[in-house]
């Protein structure tokens, strides 16, 4: 999957240079408005609770009411709705079209005519008020990871935690099809299927050299993993990234306390050099078990001038982790 560019970074385009997933994802350009932090303490969460929260959010989440528009031949319907107080994933399905994507192939030519059937331009809203910032994948998988045809997901993974949103609540989402004049527009009901959750404010601070960054908010749930990062300064590079190499900017992992790392959501390469600040909401998938800690773990990417990463024998990105940035976070109370 790939990145979107940093909301902080006005006025600057950034174009993705790599795939690393193969979620194939169109993010649209816009600046979140500016959000009230929430005041959260931590909640005690058992392990026993953290467990059935996850079991009935990958088995019980409820779809929408099985909304259905039918327009010239083509039907959308809102199939599953999960929403878990931190991030909120609608699926759509397409009916009446097989032979294209859901999604249009990328192209520079904005004048190009579509064929009748792609899903464009998504919108959606809660409580009267525009979602800025949507990711939109056609790469849609069940619960057993079997890929879903004609299914479009659109996510919603920055600021609904600070809207402090009730339970309950109703989203109105519209989406055009190419070639289909009027839009299709859904009154979807919203439930949030995750009852704990775990928010903190660290304000933690590591640095090494001319590089800091500050942990400013965690938030867990059984479903997702959610953490802010503030950085700022030259990010540090090895006498490995030198010359026709550099250093990208710093990316964070995530460690439960017993080392296993949290996969990322997000991940991407970006064709410029590193900025000197950075303000970052990151995606993790949820931990098995409420943990007693969470360990980051700052590395950074070896690219050349093409903007290239550096791989290993498998294929693999080549991670450079900088242990003097690592910072163990306790999560009890």
């Amino acid at each position: 999957m790939i990145k979107q560019p940093n909301p902080d970074d006005k006025g600057e385009e950034i174009r993705m240079k790599q795939y690393i997933k193969v979620k194939r994802i169109i993010f649209k350009s816009a600046i979140l408005a500016s959000v009230t932090m929430i005041m959260g303490t931590g909640v005690t969460i058992s392990d026993t609770a953290w467990q059935i929260q996850a079991a009935a959010v990958q088995s019980t989440a409820p779809a929408a009411s099985a909304s259905s528009l039918t327009r010239d031949g083509v039907t959308l319907t809102v199939k599953k709705v999960k929403y878990d107080g931190i991030r909120l994933t609608v699926q759509i399905e397409r009916k009446g079209i097989n032979k294209i994507s859901t999604m249009p192939p990328f192209s520079k030519d904005k004048s190009r005519k579509l064929e009748k059937g792609y899903l464009i331009d998504p919108q959606i809203s809660i409580n009267g008020e525009k979602i800025s910032l949507l990711r939109v994948s056609n790469a849609v998988f069940d619960e057993n990871k079997k890929m879903l045809d004609n299914t479009l997901e659109i996510a919603i993974d920055k600021g609904l935690s600070e809207k402090n949103l009730p339970d309950s609540f109703e989203m109105a989402l519209k989406i055009n099809v190419s070639g289909i004049k009027e839009p299709f527009s859904f009154k979807v009901p919203v439930q949030n299927t995750v009852k704990d959750k775990l928010v903190l404010k660290p304000e933690k601070t590591q640095s090494s050299g001319d590089f800091s960054y500050t942990v400013k908010q965690i938030e867990l749930s059984s479903a997702n993993t959610r953490i802010i990062i503030d950085s700022n300064g030259k990010v540090p590079s090895t006498s490995k990234q030198t010359g026709n190499w550099s250093a990208t900017k710093m990316y964070y992992d995530i460690a439960d306390p017993q080392g296993k790392l949290i996969a990322q959501e997000l991940m991407g390469i970006y064709n410029k050099a590193p900025a000197l600040n950075y303000h970052e909401v990151e995606m993790y998938a949820p931990f098995a078990t409420r943990p007693s800690s969470i360990t980051i773990r700052p590395y950074t990417l070896t690219v050349n001038k093409k903007w290239t990463p550096m791989k290993d024998a498998r294929g693999k990105e080549v991670k450079t982790y900088h242990k003097d940035l690592e910072m163990v976070i306790p999560l009890s109370n």
